[in-house]
């Protein structure tokens, strides 16, 4: 079952249109009625305080509107109303529900039996009668103070899709930490405190009880009005209760006619599922009271009056009836809570199902709603992501208000809270952060998630639940390209190891974000159907600058180059080129000289990587830089506005001219500039071309400055270009570099041309 599918599913079907609670802001997002889900009045005004206690399976306590006492002093019928049962709960309309009387009256000797359901899902009620019957004298005692408004009990939802089945369960949590640091699950003693039994498809978890039972003194009957009026009240007097309870451990553990007994098991701590005592499994003669449930342990503060609060020590269970079978052992059946809410690991299932079976993930994007509107889902399991359906995805379709800036700060943070709230991710992120979400998962989304959720992204618990991002699209407004940041979220979120993924439907491709280690550029890297992450990482990069308006002639010659580089680094050790470093090959990713580079790259198994840049004009229009060429393995995008930050991430070892015009001028000039200022080493440029070309070019530019003495003390940059016109010649720089008999930097030689001409004839170059 899907995240959201659990979510929907077992409510009841309504013609109305209605909102699903915490995943996003109930005043923006429409969803079909499939068993759909609503904020009530109440919790849009608390939607900052939106942790739901009770969950999905049980409903508050119901209140009594009517009381019918027989002659019969041991029997009453009372009508019971429970209003406020939120959408949420999974027994609208089921035939598993059963009435849960309070532990309490069950103490005190009270049992009591549902019948007559009518639900009203709409309205958010049910109505029903129980029969209340005394199986104690104190019972008999406690019947004369149930009056209307008496909250005696609640309903609980057998569901048999949430029904534990694995006996392994219990030891695959125990171990297990919230996210206060306390134990999900906590068991008295060793595991041999439990055993585990396959019954008719049912899994039934035995826990030892402890000796002895449990009995009152003389003096019980005196807080019996004051119990009456705490039932009234709504308020938890079980504690109470328990501190005139006497535990006699030389008491037989066998029920006995005409009385009750009560039995204790040591204390268990839930913080993920339900425990339902399975009365049908006792031994014949045996009869438990309605209250068998314990619900999970929530934290103290977020205790609802109608929640049994588990932190006791050990629970007592009231038996009556007549046998001979000693109660050593008590049944359970065990219920998980929404899987959202089960303390989920990454490592459980959906981690193995993702890495082992992308495809999966492809067909998952098939369901997404067919719009240009935000869209994202938050799946836990690979189960839930294998049945998804258009209907489980959150959409919305926010819309900006203008930012007045700081001059007017009210309405500036107003307005950017009203943005923030429209996304479609705020939801989900919302309720993992208030700890209504605490299992872990991945996040689907049409769009890469905007910036302004940075600060819920990256929030503790937020980061700790949230193991990848998959997105379709970088950018609503943008299309492929990323805003500066974009990219400064991506940066933050690979920090806090959150992975971020883009998933390209049609050529069935994933790219993860990764970043460099040391630098401040990352990229997005094939990671499948092949992945080349530790090629990303390791690579010396080799980079080509040139004209996107024309390919030149110089694809043969490129080839041999990094063919030979190839051969090369096999016989070389150097940091920079050894049989175990890897290369790749950066460009703009665009048409002209980049495809040239890019296309020699895929031809050579050389990773080939794109910064791409959107050249939009602000009048619209493509213009031919922007257009991507197809040979591109590791990509990144930038708006135009970014420019020089998209040049510097860059991050050559080895950078190759080429002709061109502005942009290569540009791009020329930043390698310049960052041997200058020590931001790069001096390794060789090449300049690849006509050596005339180059002369006209570079050459007066150089002398120039010379004459000006505007470069003084840094003519030795002309030492750091080599004019090359072959694969052989560019090859032979590279040789002697990497063999340490060119020497580049200050302490090489000065060219008077502004670069070094490599002659055709290499064996005359020294």
């Amino acid at each position: 079952y899907s995240f959201c599918t659990l979510l929907t599913q077992y409510i009841q079907m309504s013609s109305s249109t209605r909102y699903h609670p915490y995943l996003c802001h109930p005043d923006l997002v429409s969803i079909p009625a499939v068993r759909s889900i609503s904020y009530t009045n109440a919790r849009k005004e608390k939607e900052e305080q939106n942790i739901d206690t009770v969950g999905d399976l049980v409903t508050p306590d119901g209140e009594v509107t009517s009381v019918l006492r027989s002659t019969d002093r041991t029997k009453m019928e009372c009508g019971v109303m429970i209003e406020g049962v939120s959408e949420r709960w999974a027994g609208w309309g089921s035939g598993e529900v059963f009435f849960s009387i309070k532990a309490t009256c069950a103490l005190l000797g009270v049992d009591g039996k549902g019948t007559g359901y009518k639900f009203r899902p709409k309205e958010g009620k049910v109505m029903f009668t129980i029969e209340l019957s005394a199986i104690s004298s104190l019972g008999v005692l406690l019947l004369d103070e149930v009056k209307v408004g008496s909250k005696l009990g609640k309903l609980f939802c057998r569901d048999p899709h949430r029904r534990v089945n694995d006996p392994n369960y219990l030891a695959r949590i125990t171990n297990r930490l919230d996210k206060m640091g306390k134990p999900i699950l906590s068991l008295p003693g060793t595991a041999m405190n439990y055993t585990t039994k396959q019954l008719d498809g049912r899994t039934i978890f035995y826990f030892k009880t402890e000796p002895g039972c449990v009995e009152y003194g003389c003096d019980i009957t005196n807080i019996m009005p004051t119990v009456g009026k705490s039932l009234q009240k709504g308020i938890s007097c079980r504690q109470l209760v328990m501190l005139h309870q006497v535990h006699n451990i030389d008491k037989s553990r066998i029920a006995s006619p005409g009385k009750t007994t009560m039995i204790r098991i040591p204390k268990i701590i839930l913080r993920n599922c339900y425990a339902r005592l399975a009365a049908d499994l006792l031994p014949e003669g045996v009869h438990c009271t309605t209250a068998t449930v314990l619900e999970p342990e929530v934290d103290p503060a977020t205790i609802s009056p109608g929640l049994v609060d588990c932190r006791i020590e050990g629970h007592t269970f009231t038996f009556y009836g007549e046998s001979t079978e000693f109660l050593e052992k008590l049944p359970f059946e065990l219920y998980s809570p929404e899987p959202w809410r089960e303390h989920l690991y990454f490592t459980d299932d959906l981690k193995d199902g993702l890495d082992a079976s992308p495809e999966r993930l492809f067909k998952a994007f098939t369901t997404m709603p067919g719009t240009d509107d935000q869209s994202c889902c938050y799946i836990v399991s690979t189960t839930q992501m294998d049945h998804l359906r258009p209907v489980d995805w959150i959409t919305t379709k926010p819309t900006k208000s203008y930012y007045p800036g700081i001059t007017q700060p009210e309405r500036q943070r107003s307005n950017v809270l009203s943005y923030i709230r429209q996304q479609c991710t705020y939801g989900i992120l919302k309720a993992i952060s208030v700890g209504d979400i605490n299992s872990h998962g991945v996040l689907l989304c049409r769009y890469l998630p905007s910036p302004v959720l940075k600060n819920l992204l990256l929030s503790d618990t937020v980061s700790v639940c949230l193991k990848r991002i998959y997105f379709v699209t970088c950018s609503q407004t943008s299309g492929p390209f990323l805003s500066h940041e974009d990219r400064s979220l991506l940066f933050d979120l690979s920090l806090f190891g959150v992975e971020v993924n883009n998933v390209d439907l049609e050529q069935k491709k994933i790219f993860k974000y990764i970043h460099k280690h040391g630098r401040d550029n990352g990229g997005f890297v094939p990671t499948y159907p092949q992945d080349r992450t530790n090629e990303y990482l390791d690579a010396t990069a080799f980079g080509i600058y040139g004209s996107n308006l024309r390919q030149g002639s110089l694809e043969g010659e490129l080839e041999i180059l990094f063919k030979g580089l190839l051969q090369l680094k096999e016989e070389i050790d150097h940091p920079l080129l050894n049989p175990v470093r890897p290369l790749a090959l950066v460009t703009g990713g665009g048409p002209g000289a980049m495809e040239v580079g890019n296309r020699v790259a895929k031809k050579c198994g050389i990773l080939s990587c794109g910064n791409i840049c959107d050249f939009t004009p602000k009048g619209g229009g493509v213009v031919n830089e922007q257009k991507r060429n197809p040979y591109v393995d590791v990509w990144m995008t930038y708006k135009l506005e970014k420019l020089v930050e998209r040049q510097s991430d860059f991050q050559l070892d080895f950078p190759i001219i080429l002709t061109g015009g502005i942009g290569t001028d540009f791009e020329y000039c930043l390698e310049e500039v960052r041997r200058k200022v020590g931001a790069a080493p001096p390794t060789p440029i090449l300049l690849f071309g006509s050596a005339p070309y180059f002369r006209d070019k570079l050459t007066p530019r150089f002398k120039r400055n010379v004459q000006e003495g505007v470069i003084k003390g840094s003519e030795w940059l002309s030492n750091c270009f080599y004019a090359v016109s072959t694969g052989k010649q560019a090859l032979h720089v590279y040789r002697q570099y990497f063999l340490g008999t060119l020497v580049t930097g200050p302490k090489g030689l000065v060219h008077e041309q502004g670069f070094c001409e490599v002659p055709e004839d290499i064996s005359a170059w020294p």
